[in-house]
């Protein structure tokens, strides 16, 4: 197969595979519409889309540079991921998602579209994310999250003396003493997650140009909002120990407590980036030998 067929076969399916995950995206307009903060991360992920593959540099003739067997391959890839909408489109979006992801990677390829400064698979992971995955996965993960939470937030909380055991009363919560503290999909789900992953995604592609420390950056960060949130939870708890019951000063502990957590948490995200970033900086300009 010459150059041209080659061309015109990958045209063909880049075409295709646009409109059907167009297409899939339309459907979920309601998905879009419910809830702004969903709407706004899946528009902040396909900005950030746009400008990676818009800056993105493109060798002389791709098609041509790849053997038989390795175009291929990329070419059923790019195929299974761009048709998927249309095989389950009575089913979960969430197999969409993971479509549009292996179909950008796979024309990215094929197009010979080459990402310096970008790991392939926060590639793949970025375009997952224009998807609304909270209506899918925060149902089948918001429970185990906030189960988890709850009870290394109770081992917490009981290595300083304050007994407390985990129950399950239309949910997870930590009792002792006098007090019932619930721990809701608010307080520790997958959205929260989903959003500071996001978050992290999008800062590793803007200020990192290593591919490690890119996926490094955005595998920490859930890892410590994760742990913060169990932090404050159990924060939380002695806190009501202390106030609840007087007056209004739970409810403003209460929301000091989860600000100040998400303050903190954006601040060593930051502060990771800075100092990646540094450390990139000095691989890449050595400090010159004293002589």
């Amino acid at each position: 197969m010459n150059r041209e067929n080659q061309k015109t076969i990958l045209l063909i399916i880049l075409i295709v595979g646009v409109v059907c995950h167009v297409a899939r995206l339309y459907s979920l307009k309601f998905y879009f519409l419910g809830e702004f903060t969903v709407t706004g991360r899946c528009m902040v992920s396909a900005l950030a889309l746009y400008q990676v593959l818009s800056n993105a540099k493109k060798t002389a003739s791709p098609p041509h540079n790849h053997s038989p067997a390795r175009f291929n391959q990329l070419l059923l890839v790019s195929l299974i991921g761009g048709l998927l909408p249309t095989f389950i489109w009575n089913h979960s979006f969430q197999w969409s998602a993971l479509g549009v992801g292996l179909f950008i990677w796979a024309q990215t390829q094929l197009w010979g579209i080459r990402f310096k400064h970008l790991h392939p698979v926060l590639l793949s992971m970025l375009a997952t994310l224009i998807y609304p995955l909270e209506s899918i996965w925060a149902p089948l993960c918001d429970r185990y999250i906030q189960f988890s939470s709850t009870v290394l937030a109770a081992k917490l909380v009981n290595w300083t003396e304050f007994p407390v055991e985990v129950g399950d009363i239309g949910g997870p919560l930590l009792i002792g003493g006098n007090i019932e503290v619930h721990v809701t999909s608010l307080c520790a789900g997958f959205n929260t997650l989903l959003s500071l992953f996001t978050l992290a995604l999008i800062l590793s592609l803007y200020f990192l140009k290593d591919p490690k420390t890119q996926l490094l950056l955005a595998t920490l960060t859930p890892v410590i909002s994760y742990t913060i949130n169990i932090i404050r939870i159990a924060i939380s708890t002695h806190a009501a120990n202390q106030w609840l019951g007087l007056g209004n000063a739970w409810d403003v502990a209460h929301d000091y407590i989860g600000y100040s957590a998400f303050i903190i948490n954006y601040m060593i995200v930051f502060r990771i980036v800075y100092l990646l970033r540094v450390a990139e900086d000095h691989q890449r300009n050595p400090p010159a030998p004293v002589l």
